[in-house]
């Protein structure tokens, strides 16, 4: 019996970061692997057999992985399970004002797959999106907001609805 390896460097990611594994396929020919996420939402993926495979976890929390061998291939066991430890960092401060501050963080978890809506003092919803909030007003290319404080709903993909609120900043 052939036994496939799975690993990886990282213990800890931040929500949006890549994980790379690396497979020890153990004499195994096949040009593909079954990957495995357990306690995440993504479904079983097809990768190729071979090291430095890229994933993006699905949800924030503990998420494991383990490779199998498509079901033609006889007499290779599954990896054991690697684990990742996924956080969530959701700023609190946004300064899209400040667009040539690549140190600042200029939108709310733009462009990571996230619902979000964003209300105003009034509790009027002044945005909601599929995609994180780039600190614009109704949609993504509207005019940006005026600094202050605003309430957020952020729904994660695994059913959790996140509530808070985050400053828009603007420093000169």
């Amino acid at each position: 019996h052939n036994k496939l390896r799975l690993s990886t460097d990282e213990t800890a990611l931040s929500w949006g970061e890549s994980l790379s594994f690396d497979i020890d396929n153990d004499g195994y020919q096949g040009d593909t692997l079954i990957l495995h996420e357990i306690g995440g939402l993504t479904k079983d993926s097809v990768i190729e057999n071979k090291s430095g495979q890229i994933i993006h976890p699905s949800q924030n929390g503990e998420v494991s992985y383990f490779l199998s061998a498509p079901e033609s291939a006889l007499c290779v066991d599954p990896s054991d399970t690697a684990a990742v430890n996924i956080s969530l960092l959701i700023p609190n401060l946004i300064t899209p004002h400040n667009d040539m501050a690549e140190e600042m963080n200029n939108t709310f978890l733009y462009g990571l797959g996230f619902r979000v809506e964003v209300f105003n003092r009034y509790q009027q919803l002044i945005f909601e999106g599929d995609n994180g909030w780039n600190g614009r007003y109704k949609n993504e290319s509207g005019d940006l907001v005026e600094p202050g404080t605003y309430y957020y709903r952020l729904f994660l993909p695994n059913g959790d609805v996140r509530k808070g609120t985050v400053e828009v900043g603007k420093f000169k």
